[in-house]
């Protein structure tokens, strides 16, 4: 049997898609929460003529990475630049940038997306700025009827005041998706599709862990969903399952949510995420290990093994790579407690 070889890893950065760097030093963030994945690099200047770093402009920069010395190479993420910081005495330009989440984050929505449903609106917002849409296909039209026509809640009023993601949110929101940006493609599938990849790790793939959880005092936490529908002229709520009857809670213990225009199925799924999202905080996982390109946010975590963690379940919240030259590729893991609902599923 042929030994295996240990790699260096390696990363390159295509500029424009164009233009080959190579960093010295390189962070990449990937979320579960539905904010913008982030990238820091550090260049050399000495790789480029100094105009070359001066007149860059805009740069989209497409980050990727090898763990076979170079043989093979994966995308990690791409985006636009946000700012550069160029340091002529150390020799060395830093760029922060984020992945194209913020595409979709800096575009006001303004269209009323009619008769369409939730995958159609998905694909569309996507095609418009040529990225690419993964979706699983929604039948039911989204929204409400408005004039005989159906126009998606979220732009039913004070369209301009929502980002085409805001949009994607909503829709993710109300059909119990999850919405995402990896490499090109935004992704729209059931919340519990990532969920139910399974990483289990053993305490010797682990550099360091932590673990921290919240110690009961007993009381209840009531959550309750409150918001003003313009077209049903009165306030809805949402209570999810569990919810303690208002004479045995007192107003302290109680967390009420305001959000313009939703209707009751709508407030009742945002209190169901919500009370999901409060118990998932009584205990984190934190942890540091090599680099493996396979895990991300949003995968499920297990350490049989670790008699202190049981048989308890995490869902990974951030995945934080980091790279430098002769110090290897490591990386940083948050997950939280995964909840399980008051219907007896995971």
């Amino acid at each position: 049997m042929t030994p295996v070889i240990p790699c260096t890893p390696r990363v390159r950065c295509i500029v424009n898609q164009t233009d080959i760097l190579v960093p010295i030093n390189v962070v990449v963030s990937h979320t579960n929460t539905g904010s913008a994945g982030r990238f820091s690099l550090i260049f050399a200047l000495n790789q480029r003529p100094p105009a070359y770093w001066v007149t860059i402009g805009r740069a989209y920069i497409a980050i990727q990475f090898s763990c076979d010395g170079g043989l093979s190479y994966c995308d990690i993420m791409e985006g636009d630049a946000d700012a550069m910081r160029l340091d002529p005495v150390a020799g060395t330009a830093a760029i922060v940038g984020r992945d194209l989440t913020a595409l979709l984050l800096n575009q006001r929505a303004s269209a009323s997306y009619q008769n369409k449903s939730s995958s159609e609106i998905v694909s569309d917002i996507a095609n418009s700025h040529g990225i690419n849409a993964d979706v699983t296909r929604t039948v039911e039209t989204a929204g409400r009827y408005y004039s005989g026509d159906r126009v998606i809640a979220p732009l039913a009023q004070g369209a301009l005041l929502h980002s085409e993601w805001d949009v994607i949110a909503a829709l993710a929101l109300h059909e119990n998706f999850d919405a995402y940006v990896q490499g090109r493609t935004v992704f729209f599938h059931p919340a519990d599709r990532r969920a139910a990849i399974v990483v289990n790790l053993t305490p010797g793939e682990v550099i360091s862990l932590a673990y921290e959880c919240v110690l009961p005092r007993g009381e209840s936490r009531n959550i309750e969903v409150s918001s003003w529908n313009s077209a049903l002229g009165r306030t809805v709520t949402g209570q999810p399952p569990g919810t303690v009857p208002e004479p045995l809670v007192s107003s302290l213990d109680a967390i009420t949510v305001i959000r313009p225009n939703l209707w009751p199925d709508d407030a009742e799924a945002l209190g169901r995420r919500l009370r999901r999202s409060l118990e998932s905080r009584s205990a984190t996982v934190t942890l540091d290990m090599q680099a493996d390109l396979q895990m991300g946010a949003g995968q499920s975590l297990r350490f049989p093994g670790w008699a202190i963690l049981g048989d308890q379940t995490f869902v990974i919240q951030s995945i934080t790579r980091k790279f430098r030259q002769g110090s290897g590729l490591t990386q940083k893991i948050r997950a939280v407690l995964r909840p399980s609902d008051n219907s007896g599923n995971p």
